[in-house]
C-alpha cells in the first residue's frame, strides 16, 4: 500500500510542476502583451495618429503579433513534453 502511495505522491508533484510552469508562461505572456501596449500607448502619447496609423491600430497590431507568436511557438512544447515523457527517445528508435 505504502508503493501506491508512494506512486501518487510523486505523480502528483511532477504534474503540479508542470501546471505552475504552464501559468507562469501564461503571466510572461499577458506581461509581455501589457508592455508591448504601455511601449505604444507611450510612444502615441496625446497623438491619436502618426503618419496615417491610429493608436488602436498599432495596439491591435501588438496583440495580434503577440497571439502569432504564441501560435507559432506551440511546437516548442510538444518537444518539451515529449523529451519530459520520454517519447522522444522512442521517436528515434523508429525505423520511418
Amino acid at each position: 500500500m505504502r508503493v501506491y502511495y508512494e506512486f501518487t505522491r510523486r505523480v502528483f508533484r511532477r504534474n503540479a510542476v508542470y501546471k505552475a510552469e504552464y501559468f507562469i508562461g501564461l503571466l510572461n505572456a499577458l506581461i509581455g502583451l501589457f508592455i508591448a501596449v504601455a511601449i505604444w500607448s507611450a510612444a502615441y502619447g496625446d497623438s491619436d495618429v502618426i503618419g496615417s496609423i491610429t493608436k488602436e491600430q498599432m495596439v491591435t497590431s501588438a496583440v495580434i503579433g503577440m497571439l502569432i507568436r504564441t501560435m507559432m511557438s506551440m511546437d516548442e512544447y510538444l518537444f518539451d513534453h515529449k523529451i519530459r515523457t520520454g517519447e522522444l527517445a522512442v521517436d528515434l528508435l523508429k525505423p520511418y
